[in-house]
């Protein structure tokens, strides 16, 4: 599993995702600029000893990335998709990419995306926090990919 970061801002939610990364064995890029630097004392605290455990790649720019995703597919979340992210069917060779948590991901990104999915909101809600809805789609990628045959959700 791959989970890729385009140009985060917030150095909480790349140090959370570091640590579930970690803890789920998928691995992390980081595509530049970062908004942060990434040894501050927040990502220190916040990763704690994960940043060690964790294949972190960080990439110069995104196509640079891209290059380096040759043959995968680019999965982007986004709230500017209709897909549920539980309706697609994840190949554990997919590359979720999740944009910048002001602004998303810009056009290009999504017109290279083999597909956009995004979370449902209820109501006026517009978008959760990156960490969490990275969380759930990472989840939902997990469920897919190693939920025994035969067993239902």
């Amino acid at each position: 599993m791959d989970l890729a970061l385009y140009q985060p801002e917030i150095p909480e939610n790349t140090a959370s995702l570091i640590r579930l990364a970690a803890c789920l064995g998928f691995h992390l890029h980081l595509i530049e600029p970062l908004g942060f630097a990434l040894d501050t004392k927040k990502m220190r605290r916040i990763g704690m000893d994960y940043v060690a455990q964790v294949t972190l790649k960080r990439h110069t720019s995104f196509d640079k990335f891209r290059e380096s995703m040759t043959g995968r597919r680019l999965i982007l979340a986004t709230t500017k998709a209709a897909k549920p992210h539980w309706e697609h069917r994840w190949d554990p060779t997919d590359v979720l990419i999740m944009g910048q948590e002001s602004a998303g991901a810009p056009q290009h990104i999504h017109d290279l995306a083999a597909a956009r999915l995004t979370i449902p909101m209820q109501g006026q809600a517009r978008s959760l926090n990156l960490a969490a809805a990275a969380t759930l789609m990472c989840g939902e990628w997990q469920r897919q990919i190693f939920l025994p045959q035969g067993r239902s959700a």
